[in-house]
């Protein structure tokens, strides 16, 4: 009876089965964060208040524009990331927020018409009558000044819009509602604040690290010390899980699944590099038609790309 004939049918006797480590292995939830698309100087905006947004509307908006200035700044507000060449302790970065200024232009465009439509009972003879219609279009266009980490001005150009001819509040859940009723399209008052907040979500896509998540299943192991290692895990106790593998790995070098886990293990402790390496080790020994091995290498291969600055890995063992 072969090592592996004889692990799968220790699996079989129910009892025997964690003894000879047949337990569903866990599965780690990695989200590498990787370098922001634009460098911030965060601590020049952390202590240098920005002047109050510029505000230009134009056309049939009856809002306050000084609510609106005030708006643009609370949504262009945010937590500078405690990772990357920043500058900051991370105390600096949970403390208060980092905040911009800039420039808004608003432009709200109401058209109004007739529409012709006919009513009436089918029985009877039909009339033609006018209702009023009405279009309203909203733009707006946002300039977030920001310095950058090497001490340039930028200005990030965020543009959002909206039309009433598409919003399902104007059309109905089904869009049987008759389009262009004044009635039924809301005033702009209410619609610039989500605007508002979708250019400030964009303003913080490129500013903060980028999430990169990942599930990754670990490798069943027979004997020691994987099954120890595999328990590590479980417990959420990486370094020890990680030295428990890295023993595993030098007593058997040609063992695939003590390399992917031994890699996946680095990759969760952010050691990108160290990684990818155990990754194309793991999936030299398991052959090309190992599918989540092969992505792993092509998956690190792209997070070394942009890995520019030492950012932060998160984890956690997936709940089963």
């Amino acid at each position: 009876m072969t090592a592996r004939t004889r692990f799968a049918f220790l699996c079989l006797l129910g009892p025997l089965a964690l003894l000879a480590g047949c337990e569903k292995p866990p599965a780690l939830e990695i989200t590498h964060r990787l370098p922001a698309p634009l460098a911030v100087d965060w601590e020049h905006h952390l202590s240098t208040p920005p002047p109050p947004f510029i505000v230009h509307v134009e056309g049939a908006y009856t809002g306050n524009q000084q609510e609106l200035a005030e708006r643009l700044a609370r949504s262009a507000a945010v937590a500078p990331p405690a990772c990357g060449d920043t500058g900051l302790r991370a105390s600096q970065a949970e403390s208060r927020p980092a905040r911009f200024g800039g420039e808004a232009w608003l432009t709200v465009t109401d058209e109004q018409g007739e529409r012709v439509v006919r009513v009436g009972d089918p029985a009877q003879a039909f009339q033609t009558v006018s209702l009023p219609t009405l279009v309203r279009t909203i733009d707006l266009r946002v300039d977030y000044h920001i310095r950058t980490l090497e001490g340039t001005a930028a200005v990030v150009e965020v543009q959002r819009s909206y039309n009433s001819t598409s919003d399902p509040r104007v059309r109905g859940e089904l869009a049987l509602v008759r389009p262009g009723d004044p009635a039924a399209i809301p005033p702009a008052s209410e619609v610039v604040p989500g605007l508002i907040e979708q250019a400030g979500a964009i303003l913080h896509d490129m500013v903060l690290p980028v999430p990169l998540p990942v599930t990754i299943a670990l490798r069943s192991v027979a004997g020691e010390p994987g099954n120890t290692a595999l328990r590590y895990v479980r417990e959420s106790r990486l370094p020890d899980a990680l030295n428990a593998f890295a023993r595993a790995a030098q007593q058997s070098p040609d063992n695939g699944a003590v390399w992917f886990n031994l890699a996946a293990l680095r990759e969760a402790s952010g050691d990108v590099e160290p990684a990818l390496d155990a990754y194309s080790r793991a999936a030299e020994l398991l052959g090309e038609q190992d599918d989540p091995a092969a992505s792993a290498v092509a998956r690190l291969q792209r997070v070394t790309a942009r890995w520019t600055a030492a950012c932060r890995t998160d984890w956690r063992v997936a709940e089963e």
